[in-house]
C-alpha cells in the first residue's frame, strides 16, 4: 500500500482514468469505484491523493485555469495602466493585440482540449460548475472599466450595466462554442479572428 500511495505515476494513472470517466459521464454521474478499478489502485490511493471526488475532478484543469487567468490578467493589467492609447488604436482599426491574446488563449486551451471541455460540459454539480458565470463577473469589471474610460474619450453617455453584461456573455460564449464545437486549433484561430472582429467592431459602434 505506501509503494502504492507514494507513487507519483499512481496520482497521474489515477488522474487520466478520472479524466475519461468524466468525460464520458460528466461529474454527477461519475464513479470512483469505476475510477479506481480502471487505474487498477484502491479507493485507499485515491483518498490518499485527493479529498474527494470534486478534489480530484477539479484537480484535472486547475493548472490550465491558472496559466490562462495569468494571461488574461497580464492583459488587463496592460489595459488599465494604457486604456486610452490602447483604445485609441482600436477605434483606428488596429486589434492586432487582441489577436495576439485570443490566439495565446487558443494554444493552451487547445493544448488541453479534454480539460477544458470538462469544465465547460461536465461539471455540473461540482464546485466548478458556476465557473463562467465567475468568470463573466471578472470581466464586467474590466468591461466596465474600459466602457468608461472611451465614454469619456469620445464624449458619450455611460453605457448600461446590462449592456456591459450582455457583452462580457458574448466574449464567453466566443470562447465556449469554438471550444466545444472546432475542434481543430488552426481552425479555431480562423474563427476566433472573425469573432473578435465582430465584437470588437460591435463595440466600436457603441461609441460612434
Amino acid at each position: 500500500m505506501k509503494k502504492e500511495i507514494d507513487s507519483a505515476e499512481t496520482k497521474q494513472k489515477l488522474m487520466r482514468c478520472a479524466r475519461q470517466e468524466f468525460l464520458e459521464k460528466g461529474f454527477m454521474k461519475a464513479s470512483l469505484r469505476n475510477i479506481c478499478k480502471n487505474a487498477e489502485v484502491t479507493t485507499g490511493a485515491l483518498y490518499f491523493f485527493f479529498r474527494d471526488k470534486d478534489d480530484l475532478f477539479c484537480s484535472l484543469f486547475q493548472d490550465i485555469l491558472q496559466q490562462i487567468g495569468s494571461i488574461i490578467d497580464e492583459h488587463y493589467e496592460h489595459e488599465a495602466q494604457s486604456a486610452v492609447v490602447d483604445l485609441e488604436q482600436l477605434l483606428n482599426g488596429s486589434y492586432e493585440e487582441e489577436y495576439i491574446l485570443t490566439e495565446r488563449i487558443i494554444e493552451l486551451m487547445y493544448a488541453r482540449r479534454d480539460d477544458v471541455l470538462l469544465i465547460l460540459t461536465k461539471a455540473q454539480g461540482s464546485s466548478a460548475e458556476n465557473l463562467p458565470d465567475t468568470l463573466i463577473a471578472q470581466m464586467d469589471a474590466h468591461n466596465r472599466m474600459l466602457a468608461d474610460a472611451v465614454a469619456h474619450m469620445v464624449n458619450k453617455e455611460r453605457i448600461s450595466d446590462d449592456v456591459i453584461h450582455w457583452i462580457s456573455h458574448s466574449q464567453m460564449d466566443m470562447f465556449i462554442f469554438m471550444v466545444v464545437h472546432i475542434p481543430e486549433k488552426e481552425a479555431a484561430k480562423v474563427y476566433a479572428r472573425s469573432a473578435m472582429s465582430y465584437l470588437i467592431g460591435g463595440w466600436i459602434a457603441i461609441f460612434k
